[in-house]
């Protein structure tokens, strides 16, 4: 906890020259600043003083109490002894004792020992429900890193547009001076740099707003100029990895917690078997015809069985059968939402694996009919509205690319996600 603290108390310094970072970093990040980390400890801790508190279970158990009482009618021998002078002293009404007792116990069924495994289990899956909440986290924070550098890559569009109009401002300007261009022409150029320019404006205001909340998530404030490296993932295979979520997780803390409370029907009909001694000091002591204050003590073995627990053992059975038999039918149906899940990422990354390789003929094409209409435009053989429209289908081709280049990365990055494939534990 201490190297958590001072980690979060350094990070904004140390951030403040950061020009780039990587995804690993940021969901690592996001990890040590968000609350729900210290749950975790939270749980432990609380398991700890329950195991410790449970323990002191096997400890002698020492009760003290005083008791004064008055009562109508105390025992009396109902005739008079024949022999002469002979008499017993009628007892007090009012009667006094200080007593304390200590007990041992010696067996108890295994109950403390059960109770203490259950505690454990129950910890376990809070411990999972936990990294269920971390797991959406790290979706959370690769979403926003991928739609960062989506961003970040329609900006290198708008840039290269930007770089292409005014090449074609400057030819329009050229033949404007020799007389072979129209001025309506160089407006349209001119006004279609502009919009672009509104494009880069609009794509530099939406990153920096998911910068600012990409900082919420992690604790720091990251400038303007971050640079956000891409991240690699293993191609999507047919014959991949298992599926692999901390839900599963989940499941099966759960399915350990209903085993162990299974046996909870059993302990709680076994004896307790344990040592006593009772000591103290009142009127009357065990000597019921001596009506004095006196010391007095006893000690012994203790058996106590209540059978009462055997009534409804076979009905508790058979709710904990039941309530398995439910966690199983959760956890096929979640199983079978994940392998669909897996089976339509793999199609995903299939097709698009197939549409960037057409991107890049696409791509080569259209830059091709955009260089040549270039030219056109040099010789005056096409209109600025022309190539204007070559323009923005290459820039079209361009963006498609890295959109479809990105949706890959995501659908990989999803699938590693369900299988842990090069992916560290949540």
């Amino acid at each position: 906890m201490k190297k958590h603290i001072l980690y979060l108390f350094l990070l904004p310094f140390l951030s403040s020259a950061q020009t780039t970072t990587c995804l690993d970093s940021v969901q690592a990040q996001a990890r040590a600043h968000f609350p729900l980390v210290k749950q975790q400890w939270l749980l432990r801790e609380s398991a700890s003083t329950t195991h410790t508190a449970l323990n002191r279970s096997y400890l002698p158990q020492v009760s003290i109490g005083v008791q004064a009482s008055y009562q109508s009618e105390v025992t009396a021998l109902p005739f008079q002894l024949p022999f002469a002078g002979v008499t017993i002293e009628t007892l007090a009404k009012d009667q006094y004792r200080a007593m304390g007792e200590v007990q041992q116990l010696l067996y108890d069924g295994g109950q403390v020992a059960l109770q203490k495994e259950i505690q454990h289990r129950m910890t376990a899956v809070e411990e999972e429900l936990v990294n269920v909440e971390l797991q959406a986290l790290r979706e959370q924070i690769t979403e926003l890193y991928l739609s960062i550098l989506m961003l970040d890559e329609q900006l290198i569009q708008t840039e290269l547009v930007s770089a292409d109009l005014e090449a074609g401002i400057r030819r329009m300007e050229s033949a404007l001076r020799n007389g072979t261009a129209y001025r309506s022409q160089l407006a349209q150029l001119k006004a279609e740099a502009l919009k672009n320019q509104q494009r880069s404006i609009e794509l530099g205001s939406m990153r920096e707003g998911l910068l600012k909340t990409l900082g919420l998530y992690t604790g720091i404030a990251y400038p303007k100029a971050i640079r956000l490296e891409r991240p690699e993932a293993l191609p999507v295979s047919e014959q991949g990895p298992s599926l692999m979520r901390p839900e599963l997780e989940v499941f099966n803390a759960q399915e350990s917690l209903l085993q162990t409370q299974s046996r909870s029907t059993t302990v709680k009909a076994m004896p307790r078997l344990s040592l006593f001694g009772q000591g103290g000091y009142g009127r009357p002591g065990l000597n019921m015809l001596k009506n004095d204050f006196d010391w007095f003590y006893i000690g012994g073995a203790r058996l106590q069985w209540n059978f009462s627990a055997l009534y409804t053992l076979s009905a508790d059975r058979k709710v904990n059968r039941l309530q398995q038999s439910l966690l199983q039918n959760q956890k096929e149906s979640y199983v079978m939402r994940a392998e669909a899940r897996l089976i339509h990422l793999r199609q995903e990354s299939d097709k698009t694996e197939k549409l960037l390789e057409t991107d890049k003929e696409l791509i080569a094409l259209r830059e091709e009919i955009m260089m040549a209409s270039k030219a056109q435009l040099d010789n005056g053989v096409i209109t600025s509205a022309d190539y204007i429209r070559e323009v923005n289908a290459a820039d079209q081709a361009r963006q498609q690319f890295t959109l479809h280049t990105l949706q890959l990365l995501r659908t990989r990055l999803q699938y590693a996600d369900y299988t842990r494939q090069n992916n560290p534990s949540p």
